[in-house]
């Protein structure tokens, strides 16, 4: 088993460095300044990784900031560039794909947009639904290899359950900092994203034109939804409680399908008492004070998979008219921190 670390620190060159078996770790290709907002940085990485290391399994690990449908790892050195979804796709795919990603620091990269946007470069996504400490990933790494050197054999799937797994085991590491409270963590199998994208644009057409209709549901039910900021909800709790109301059958069996999609692809999820109804996939849903990322979130430089895939984005055109704000032009950023990846067999 080989782990490879690709590091870019706010000061300093960076750098792509080999852990080894004793966490000894040596230096293998100094890059220089690089851009770990960048495709190219990334697909350079993960196939400097199979031509160097080739195995019959890859595993990659993002950390730094994340922003859920907006990406990942800003790079406060390349005038705050990030990974948006589209560019970390494009990288994985002409990279030859990888069988599992993971966020083991980014939050609200449980967003079903973004699993969504790399479903055909990776068989397990794995990512939090919330904001994610670093922290949850200390012991769970450790356990991560040393399954993967002793059961060689696990399956994608049934890796995914176990990170979920582990990390649910360790939480009371936590408890006295009450972060135990505020996990969540879930994994999900690209091969049934379809099918959840297929029932929200079902759900989607059949509210479009009613939009009076929605937003009377949301006036009842909008503070009942599991919600995680900047427009984020549980989506499998949105169905539950538009279930709770609406009194079309043709809608109703929608969004059951809707349900049992989710619950499908979701091989594994733990979280926290803090959250309510949560189930591993969030959408964005604005209200009043995220309505105006609607510009943002169907923005060509964006290029989200599931805004040409499904009708969503209309609909959610016609919600936010109901929600006016200043600005619909807001600019989304991240902090400037260092960032890396990790690919692991």
């Amino acid at each position: 088993m080989h782990v490879l670390v690709l590091v870019d620190m706010e000061y300093g060159p960076a750098k792509i460095v080999h852990v080894g078996e004793n966490h000894n770790v040596m230096p293998v290709s100094a890059l220089g300044e690089v851009n770990m907002g960048s495709t190219r940085t990334l697909r350079n990485f993960v196939s400097f990784a199979k031509d160097k290391y080739p195995a019959e399994r890859y595993l990659i690990s993002f950390y730094d900031h994340g922003g859920g449908w907006r990406g990942c790892c800003w790079d406060g050195t390349s005038t705050n560039d990030n990974l948006t979804m589209d560019e970390m796709g494009s990288a994985l795919c002409g990279a030859g794909g990888v069988d599992l990603v993971l966020f083991s620091a980014p939050c609200l990269m449980g967003a079903f947009e973004s699993a969504y946007e790399l479903r055909s470069c990776t068989n397990v996504y794995v990512a939090s639904e919330a904001t994610n400490g670093y922290a949850w990933w200390f012991d769970p790494m450790g356990d991560l290899s040393e399954t993967l050197h002793n059961t060689p054999g696990i399956s994608n799937e049934d890796l995914g359950a176990f990170v979920i797994a582990s990390i649910w085991d360790h939480r009371s590491r936590w408890s006295d900092r009450d972060w135990a409270e505020s996990l969540t963590m879930s994994a999900v199998r690209s091969n049934g994203l379809e099918a959840i994208e297929d029932q929200l644009d079902s759900l989607s057409a059949l509210y479009i034109g009613g939009a009076e209709r929605l937003r009377a549901h949301l006036d009842s039910i909008r503070v009942h939804i599991t919600s995680f900021g900047s427009g984020a909800v549980d989506l499998y709790d949105f169905a539950a409680e538009l279930l709770n109301v609406e009194l079309d059958d043709h809608i109703r069996t929608v969004l059951v399908g809707l349900q049992d999609a989710i619950e499908n692809a979701v091989i594994a999820d733990v979280h926290g008492g803090v959250w309510h109804d949560v189930h591993g996939r969030t959408v964005y849903l604005p209200d009043a004070s995220s309505a105006s990322n609607m510009d943002t979130y169907v923005s060509p430089s964006y290029c989200l998979d599931l805004i040409s895939d499904t009708r969503w984005p209309e609909l959610l055109d016609s919600i936010a008219a109901y929600f006016p704000s200043p600005s619909r032009n807001a600019h989304i950023s991240g902090p400037p921190l260092g960032n890396g990846f990790s690919v692991r067999r």
